[in-house]
């Protein structure tokens, strides 16, 4: 999103998330959930342009097997902390 012209600080998540990632998981792989399995590429992509080391999952908000599943691929990536990239979750 464009900065907003607003008279009080807007949080902006795509902005700050990677900035407190980096302060959080300098060393390590991060896990991201995004909801849908064609997001996937886009994903990696994204948080690989912020240079991160992403290992991306789909799992929709409220489908647990697959969130199960995510939590699984992460441990076996050994990722340092887990993004929930998605405004449902």
């Amino acid at each position: 999103f464009p900065a907003p012209a607003c008279p009080v600080p807007v949080l902006v998540p795509g902005r700050l998330v990677p900035v407190a990632l980096a302060a959080l998981a300098p060393l390590g792989p991060i896990g991201v959930v995004t909801p849908n399995a064609a997001q996937v590429p886009w994903a990696a992509g994204k948080w690989r342009a912020d240079g991160f080391d992403a290992v991306v999952a789909a799992a929709a908000p409220g489908d647990a097997a697959a969130l199960v599943a995510a939590a699984a691929a992460f441990a076996a990536s050994r990722v340092s902390v887990v993004v929930l990239d998605c405004m449902g979750h």
